[in-house]
């Protein structure tokens, strides 16, 4: 695949300091554009300023609902959830992003959006430790192909294109990915949570913004609604083992800059269920917040 680069205008090859009264002289000399749209190149990164930025990190803050379906029921919701999450992008290769990110997700109340400790199970009628959790190093791969996640550099799974809308004045690209996690835990450590040694799910977000701002390369950063819906199997803590059904997640949020810039509700929040978090993504350890450390822990307090 050739360089995303090869698409640049004509001018570029120019000497446009020999041009008298071009109105976008100095955005040209300094090698910003408008981005085109019709290219692939320009939708990949349009995408990449519309999910993050081109380089470096910024900081996205979900909420919504969690939704259980067993087969042959209509969706019940479980409960609601908070998520924010750091994203590091780094400049593109051979025409790829790679990103990582961090997540830090706890669980809340349906009516007043607070953290919650304890759910009541509807599938069961057993009342359940909602275990939120900080997510290891997640990596991907993003390229005009799609968002894949990468286990390891050779490893890409669930590439899809994703497709751009616009209306003129917003621009909104969504895009679809497959996942796969391990398990981390084993049948016989919980056999009433064990559903396998690879957890499969697969999700959709959108990412809305001002198509101008999103297309002017001389911004660096742009801020973006997005929208997502996720299937996953049962949560760990939900303790539905292999039961037939899966969970649904449906949530929204923003992109933000700086982790300065998230509402201070939100900010104490996580600072209170996972403190260090906001501080320092990136130097907290993988396994400080794992959901399945929790469930150890608990386990042998006498909890689950």
């Amino acid at each position: 695949m050739g360089s995303f680069y090869q698409h640049r205008r004509a001018e570029n090859t120019i000497d446009l300091r020999s041009i008298q009264g071009l109105p976008d002289l100095n955005l040209a000399l300094s090698g910003h554009r408008m981005l085109n749209l019709d290219l692939p190149g320009d939708r990949l990164r349009a995408l990449v300023r519309l999910r993050g930025r081109e380089d470096g990190e910024v900081w996205q803050w979900f909420e919504g609902t969690l939704f259980g379906r067993a087969e042959g029921e209509v969706l019940k919701p479980i409960c609601g959830f908070t998520s924010v999450l750091c994203v590091r992008y780094d400049p593109p290769q051979d025409g790829v992003y790679k990103f990582s990110q961090r997540e830090s997700n706890h669980y809340t109340d349906l009516v007043t959006k607070q953290p919650i400790g304890e759910v009541k199970n509807p599938y069961t009628g057993k009342t359940n430790i909602a275990i939120g959790y900080v997510s290891p190093k997640w990596s991907f791969h993003l390229s005009s192909a799609g968002v894949a996640m990468a286990a390891n550099p050779e490893t890409i799974v669930g590439r899809v294109s994703p497709t751009f809308e616009d209306d003129g004045v917003d621009v909104w690209a969504t895009e679809s990915r497959a996942n796969d996690f391990g398990s981390g835990i084993s049948e016989e450590e919980f056999p009433e949570a064990y559903a396998g040694k690879v957890r499969k799910s697969a999700d959709v977000a959108s990412y809305r913004a001002s198509k101008n701002a999103i297309c002017d390369t001389s911004i660096p950063f742009v801020r973006a609604s997005m929208d997502f819906i996720a299937d996953t199997p049962w949560t760990l803590w939900m303790m539905m083992g292999k039961s037939s059904g899966h969970m649904v997640w449906i949530g929204q949020g923003t992109k933000f800059e700086k982790v300065g810039e998230l509402p201070s509700s939100i900010a104490a929040r996580i600072e209170h269920v996972h403190p260090g978090f906001l501080a320092d993504p990136w130097g907290l350890k993988a396994t400080a917040y794992s959901t399945v450390k929790q469930m150890r822990d608990l386990r042998a307090a006498g909890k689950i």
